[in-house]
């Protein structure tokens, strides 16, 4: 729940700079959450340098913001190629979800957004008119009543799976384990709302290798030698 927050930062001539989540790097995804009643924008995707990328917020509640009596995005998509906005549900923000700032093939899709000011979803540039497809647009201002977050916020449960080195995993967190005398052990843990656990090995390189016994017609030949030796030796 991310509630009320810009309303104490300082730096900015106003407060709707100040914003409920501020996202300035690469890869991020956020999810499952209520973003509502903060001071500016909910979500802003942005930096100044327009170098960003690949920055996912999907399946939120995104709601009420703008509370300082100014501007305020439900979700805002700048500054760099491959954002995407999917599977929310958006209103009572002054726009609902914009793309600016240098936002290339940003993908907004599949989201429900309600009246916002009049603003549903606004694309300034015309960069990104190809990404934006089956969203439900709504002309009321409230949702009546109000939705769950989609999805129930709950999130497919990852296995985890060993890697085919020493103590990795592609997938799951690694936990590892003592090692026996034969084998390097480690686990790779599964997410924690249902995910399973792998256990994993592999032979010790320090291990020395087996010793082959020896032939028993070997054993004999050597044998017979051997008491030839000790005969001959006590003539």
């Amino acid at each position: 729940d991310v509630y009320a927050n810009g309303f104490t930062c300082s730096g900015y001539a106003t407060l709707d700079f100040c914003h409920g989540m501020y996202i300035s790097a690469n890869n991020n995804i956020i999810e499952y959450s209520k973003i509502h009643g903060n001071a500016g924008w909910g979500v802003q995707v942005y930096d100044g340098a327009g170098t960003i990328s690949n920055n996912i917020v999907r399946y939120n509640l995104v709601y009420d913001n703008a509370t300082a009596g100014l501007r305020g995005v439900g979700i805002g998509l700048y500054s760099g190629p491959g954002h995407e906005a999917y599977g929310n549900i958006v209103w009572g923000n002054n726009y609902g979800i914009t793309m600016n700032y240098g936002a290339t093939e940003a993908q907004v899709h599949d989201n429900t957004i309600y009246r916002n000011g009049g603003t549903y979803i606004l694309d300034v540039n015309g960069l990104n008119s190809a990404g934006i497809y089956n969203n439900t647009l709504i002309n009321q201002d409230v949702p009546s009543p109000i939705p769950p977050i989609p999805g129930g916020g709950a999130t497919t449960p990852i296995n985890g799976q060993c890697g085919t080195t020493q103590n990795t995993c592609t997938a799951g967190a690694l936990s590892d384990t003592a090692d026996s005398a034969t084998q390097y052990l480690w686990q790779c843990i599964g997410s924690s709302n249902g995910g399973g656990t792998a256990s994993c090995s592999l032979p010790r390189s320090d291990t020395p290798p087996n010793q082959s016994p020896i032939p028993l017609a070997m054993y004999r030949f050597i044998k017979r030698r051997w008491n030839g030796v000790v005969q001959s030796s006590q003539i």
